[in-house]
């Protein structure tokens, strides 16, 4: 009864990330679903509504996901802060972990799926228009920046409930004597900056709280293995580019 209690305590963390984590999945499993072709033989209207149809649901259900994402993130925001205000400084810290580590699979495959898609995009590009695409360059950096920045910026704002949960542990570590202000005030800031707020979780969570053993070895080692992945996948490039 305890663990079920439990459980359902963090619902809602849980939830946030198991959203978050699916997303990429779910996009590939909706288009694969709705992806539907006019059939040889029917007219040309028919055809069009059988096109436009799937697309218009595609963006329905999406907007259904995202919706449910924003109202998950709010409500784990107003968690954390009923949660400081009970005190329950095993909660928070628990939301935390549960929030940082359980996104850092989202973040990595995002990444991932960003960096590929942008990749494909642009070797698509360089093939359709045969080389001379590298010649707009200079006009199309600006709005690749943009989108990088904007993709950024929403990457940002989905750290956020995470980010929040640890202000809360960040502010029951002070008021135990734990950390000072200005320690405080620091942690804080590593809370909101991507790759540095996993690595301060594990800090707060270890070093002044013992807590996240086991899931701290488990998010070091996908830490190595990603920074391993990322080397070795450099230096394949450059001798590509170089043979």
């Amino acid at each position: 009864m305890e663990k079920a209690l439990k459980k359902r305590r963090h619902g809602l963390q849980i939830a946030y990330v198991t959203m978050a984590t699916l997303y990429i999945p779910f996009n590939f499993l909706l288009l694969l679903g709705l992806s539907s072709y006019p059939s040889p033989g029917i007219n040309e209207d028919t055809a069009e509504a059988l096109f436009t149809a799937p697309i218009i649901m595609y963006f329905i259900i999406s907007f259904i996901y995202v919706v449910t994402f924003i109202v998950l993130a709010i409500l784990n925001i107003i968690q954390s802060f009923k949660a400081f205000n009970q005190r329950d400084t095993l909660f928070c810290i628990n939301g935390m972990l549960i929030l940082k580590y359980g996104m850092v699979i989202f973040f990595a495959s995002n990444f991932l799926y960003i960096t590929l898609t942008l990749l494909g995009l642009g070797i698509f590009g360089m093939l359709i228009s045969h080389g001379t695409l590298i010649f707009t360059a200079p006009i199309l950096l600006p709005f690749l920046i943009a989108i990088i920045l904007f993709l950024l910026f929403i990457a940002w704002l989905i750290m956020l409930p995470g980010s929040i949960f640890s202000i809360q542990v960040i502010r029951l570590s002070r008021l135990e004597k734990k950390i000072g202000s200005a320690s405080a005030f620091f942690h804080g800031l590593l809370q909101f900056l991507f790759l540095t707020d996993v690595l301060d979780t594990m800090y707060l969570a270890l070093v002044k709280w013992r807590r996240g053993k086991k899931s701290s070895i488990v998010i070091s080692f996908f830490y190595l293995f990603c920074i391993v992945e990322s080397i070795w996948t450099c230096i394949k490039i450059w001798n590509v580019l170089n043979s």
